[in-house]
């Protein structure tokens, strides 16, 4: 079974083309093509309570290219997915109307939490051990953390933190200020409190999206994405440390000349990092395995699931 999964996020939109099959009851995953677009159909979401006007045209044109990218590879389903700027925003109506008039994709509104169980499982793909894992997916406007086994989700939670919206509320101004600083570390300090209601330990921490794929390029000095180096790439939290603190000596032009750091993520980086920073800190972990995959993977899984199972939770 071939699907396309397009995971609608606050500053991405990504294209997922994947061959599911079915053996010995399990699910395999094997992506075939893959491709983002950096639109931040988010931008000002969180302080309008609106998606603007340009992002619907700019989502319109993405969605067409990957339709017909989906018809290529002979996908038999397409499956659209909206996150944290679609949760917030009041038009999101109106804009999954607009996308399906012009396009005929019709977008779904994952909550927070169903965004955690399907990162978890999408970071889990093809992995069918009984080990602990803590899955920390830092995206443009919340971040889910979620913690388990492969048979058991014992924990996820979607938080109200992510690069695009820390951004616009603490670092409008680069470099940034001591005082923006530090109220941008007690704002997700307010945020994170809720993990201590877990235990957290005896798990290995995996971090998926952008901000931990970019650091990991950064600590290689890549300026191309490569799979190979990033996935399960260590990153340690001494070295997001360091990166957080020269990031934030640097003016927005001296962020988009390195070459390590994709056109699109330059004004957020530092933001996505120091909310990974603070995580790791809160949990006393202080390496994160990277990994490439996380919601397309898991909503690709979640679809085949209903197909060969008949079900959303294998």
């Amino acid at each position: 079974m071939r699907i396309a999964s397009i995971d609608i996020g606050t500053n991405t939109i990504l294209l997922l083309i994947a061959e599911v099959t079915k053996k010995d009851e399990r699910l395999y995953l094997e992506s075939i093509f893959q491709k983002q677009y950096i639109p931040r159909i988010g931008r000002n979401t969180d302080s309008s309570g609106l998606i603007q006007e340009k992002a619907f045209s700019d989502c319109e044109q993405i969605l067409n290219e990957y339709k017909i990218l989906a018809e290529k590879y002979d996908c038999q389903n397409i499956i659209a997915t909206g996150t944290s700027a679609l949760r917030d925003a009041n038009n999101k109506d109106e804009f999954i109307k607009h996308q399906f008039n012009k396009t005929g994709i019709r977008i779904s509104i994952l909550s927070g939490e169903e965004e955690a169980q399907c990162t978890f499982k999408g970071a889990l793909t093809n992995i069918f051990d009984d080990n602990k894992y803590c899955v920390i997916d830092i995206g443009g406007g919340s971040t889910e953390i979620s913690h388990g086994t492969n048979n058991e989700l014992q924990f996820h939670k979607s938080i109200n933190i992510g690069a695009v919206r820390v951004t616009e509320r603490f670092f409008t101004k680069l470099p940034i200020s001591d005082n923006s600083f530090k109220d941008a570390i007690s704002f997700i300090h307010e945020n994170i409190n809720i993990l201590s209601e877990n235990n957290f330990s005896d798990s290995k921490f995996i971090a998926v999206a952008g901000t931990a794929t970019t650091l990991a390029k950064i600590d290689l000095k890549l300026s191309l994405f490569n799979y190979e180096l990033i996935e399960n790439y260590k990153l340690k939290l001494e070295s997001i440390n360091n990166s957080i603190n020269h990031l934030k000596t640097l003016t927005l032009s001296e962020i988009e000349a390195i070459p390590y750091i994709t056109k699109g993520r330059s004004d957020v980086i530092l933001a996505g990092a120091l909310i990974l920073k603070e995580i790791l800190t809160f949990l006393s972990v202080y390496v994160v395995n990277v990994n490439t995959k996380g919601l397309r993977f898991g909503t690709s899984l979640r679809e085949a699931n209903k197909l060969f199972f008949n079900s959303l939770d294998n």
